[in-house]
C-alpha cells in the first residue's frame, strides 16, 4: 500500500476533481487511505473487501462517517459495480496478490470496464504491468509516469523491495 500523504492526496484531487466523484477502495488495509479520503471531505467512496471481520471493524471505525462510504463484503470480481462508473481505483495489495498472468486480466479487464472515461487506477505490485497491458491492443489504459511520483511505498515496508505504483488512465469506453 502507498502512502496517503499530502502529494497523495493532492494528485487524489487533480484525478478526481470534485469530492463527489466516485472512488473505489480495494480492501480495507490499516484503513490509511478511507482516513484520509474522507478527512478530505471525499463523499462517495465504496470499499471492496473479502473479509467479513474486516469490513465490520472498519465500520465500527468509520462510524461516524455514516453514508459517505458503500461497504461490499464480496470478491473483488463478484462485486455489484456500474460499469463505466469509477474515477479512481485504489488497490495496494490485491493485484499483487494474483499469481497467474490470466487472474491477473481478468482483474485488469474487470476494472477497465469499471473506470469512467479519464478513471484513474492506482496500483502496487511487483509484476511487468506494461507488458500485461500492452499486450492487450483492445484495451484503453495508459500509463501516466507523471502521477507516479505522488505516490511512493512505505520506506520501512521490507517487503515491498520488488514493488512500485503504477498509475494507468482509462481512455475510452468499451463496448
Amino acid at each position: 500500500m502507498f502512502v496517503m500523504d499530502h502529494n497523495a492526496l493532492n494528485a487524489v484531487r487533480k484525478i478526481t476533481r470534485s469530492e463527489f466523484a466516485p472512488i473505489l477502495t480495494v480492501g480495507v488495509g490499516d484503513g490509511e487511505w478511507i482516513r484520509a479520503l474522507l478527512a478530505d471531505g471525499y463523499m462517495n467512496t465504496t470499499v471492496v473487501e473479502p473479509s467479513e471481520a474486516a469490513i465490520t471493524a472498519a465500520q465500527e471505525s468509520f462510524a461516524e462517517y455514516g453514508i459517505l462510504v458503500r461497504w461490499l463484503c464480496t470478491d473483488l470480481l463478484h462485486a455489484p459495480l456500474k460499469t463505466n462508473r469509477y474515477a479512481l481505483w485504489l488497490d495496494g495489495t490485491l493485484f499483487d496478490r494474483l499469481m497467474l498472468d490470466e487472474q491477473r486480466l481478468e482483474y485488469l479487464e474487470f476494472m477497465q470496464s469499471r473506470l469512467r472515461v479519464e478513471g484513474v487506477a492506482i496500483l502496487v505490485s511487483s509484476c511487468d504491468l506494461p507488458t500485461l497491458v500492452n499486450n492487450q491492443p483492445a484495451w484503453q489504459l495508459e500509463f501516466v509516469e507523471s502521477e507516479i511520483s505522488s505516490f511512493h511505498l512505505p520506506q520501512s515496508a521490507t517487503d515491498f523491495a520488488s514493488r512500485r505504483v503504477w498509475v494507468l488512465k482509462q481512455q475510452t469506453i468499451l463496448v
